[in-house]
């Protein structure tokens, strides 16, 4: 079954304010990925699908359907980050990608729960 696309995203983090290598750059960066998996004994369906740049500039890519980031990077993500150096020494680290989640934070009175300090604390236990 295959994986949803935010498990099998990477992120190459770039250092701050340099300019992205040209579109010739980050074609090579992917042939040069998937060839160093396959020298590795890889199968031949593990491979970076494609890369792109996001809007903090750093190099963003999908791996396949049936491989995910959190498997990739521990056990290659030394050979992935060397790679990649050959070709763009701006690159700092690699991580794969987090998921945002929305969080909506009311505010309540401080005085309502605080207004004794011994049992100020098991109030605001009771209520939530």
């Amino acid at each position: 079954m295959p994986r949803p696309e935010r498990e099998r995203h990477i992120i190459f983090r770039r250092r701050a304010k340099v300019p992205p290598p040209t579109r010739n750059v980050t074609i090579k960066i992917l042939h040069r990925l998937n060839k160093a998996l396959q020298c590795k004994g890889l199968p031949a369906h593990m491979h970076f699908l494609k890369h792109g740049y996001n809007s903090p500039g750093n190099l963003t890519s999908i791996v396949s359907e049936n491989y995910t980031a959190n498997i990739l990077l521990p056990n290659r993500g030394n050979l992935l980050l060397k790679t990649v150096l050959e070709l763009n020494k701006d690159i700092k680290m690699l991580i794969e990608d987090l998921e945002w989640i929305d969080l909506k934070i009311h505010s309540v009175d401080i005085e309502r729960y605080y207004h004794e300090r011994e049992n100020g604390l098991e109030q605001l236990r009771h209520v939530y």
